[in-house]
């Protein structure tokens, strides 16, 4: 059976630095992926990551300075996924986040499509309130 795969892309008035340091940065991915983060974002690290009362464990795979970010998290028991955060600017100015999520395919939880849903939402609004600061 091939594993089952969310795709979503966002495209963001915001540079790709500004979109690295909100995929990046711990504290940054916690205010639009999670509640919570707790692990360092670089190679090999593990840690965990926690959500509405949800707490993942994380294994950070490959890290791409400013390009990109991978990781597997899992739930115990609980669905077990790989997500890919890919980074571009875009012509013209400002950037493209595509997130790919892979599932082992036993662990896909159908409620998954709509959790990445909110969380780009979340991202987004994130971006429209650091240009309302500056």
């Amino acid at each position: 059976m091939e594993p089952a795969a969310l795709h979503r892309q966002v495209d963001l008035d915001i540079s790709t630095d500004a979109l690295w340091e909100l995929v990046a940065d711990p504290a940054r991915l916690a205010e639009w992926l999670c509640d919570a983060v707790d692990v360092d974002l670089v190679p090999d690290s593990v840690g965990r990551i926690s959500d509405d009362g949800i707490e993942r464990f994380v294994h950070v795979d490959r890290v791409d300075h400013g390009r990109s970010l991978g990781f597997t998290w899992w739930e115990t028991p609980g669905e077990v996924s790989r997500v890919e955060f890919e980074i571009a600017e875009l012509p013209g100015g400002g950037s493209r986040l595509e997130i790919t999520e892979t599932f082992v395919p036993s662990t896909l939880a159908p409620e998954a499509a709509v959790r990445w849903e909110v969380r780009v939402c979340a991202l987004w609004a994130c971006t429209v309130v650091a240009a309302l600061v500056q």
